[in-house]
């Protein structure tokens, strides 16, 4: 009974990783494969943005991109 549980729980596991594998192979083709760089495609490439505060002399702020990457 305790082997049976234990390949069920193994099967799982294996549909989960094949789910994720599938996740991320279309997340690679929608990369690999387009004519135009999508609000979408932005999201999935970066964390978060920092921008600083504005310099009062030169009107520039420093923008800080964190990548996924």
């Amino acid at each position: 009974m305790a082997r049976k549980q234990y390949l069920e729980a193994q099967i799982e596991s294996l549909k989960l990783s094949k789910e994720k594998q599938n996740r991320i192979l279309e997340k690679v083709k929608m990369f690999l494969d387009f004519d135009k760089l999508t609000h979408d495609m932005v999201n999935e490439l970066i964390d978060y943005i920092e921008i600083g505060e504005k310099d009062k002399r030169t009107n520039e702020q420093e923008i800080i991109i964190h990548w996924l990457f």
